[in-house]
């Protein structure tokens, strides 16, 4: 059985790096690829993921200033977002 692998992300650069080079790599793995977490679910079925991957950061040449968040504004934002499960 192959382990499974949802992968969202909003950008088709991504999901185009995911889908021929990375899932290329590794064909144990299955890959389920959507635009939002509602379609990785009807996508899923009842089929049990390994692992969600979400939102990579590749070099993508439309991104005119590319930046990440500092690690204290990232944790911020979770515990905002889920302030429940801490």
């Amino acid at each position: 059985m192959n382990h499974i692998i949802c992968f969202i992300d909003d950008s088709e650069f991504e999901h185009d790096l995911v889908r021929n080079e990375i899932a290329p790599l590794v064909p144990d793995l299955e890959f389920i690829q959507a635009y939002t977490f509602d379609e990785v679910l009807d996508e899923l079925a009842d089929k049990t993921p390994a692992l969600f991957l979400l939102d990579l950061w590749g070099r993508d040449e439309s991104v005119a200033e590319p930046f990440l968040p500092p690690k204290k504004e990232i944790e911020k934002k979770i515990f905002v977002s889920l302030p429940n499960i801490w």
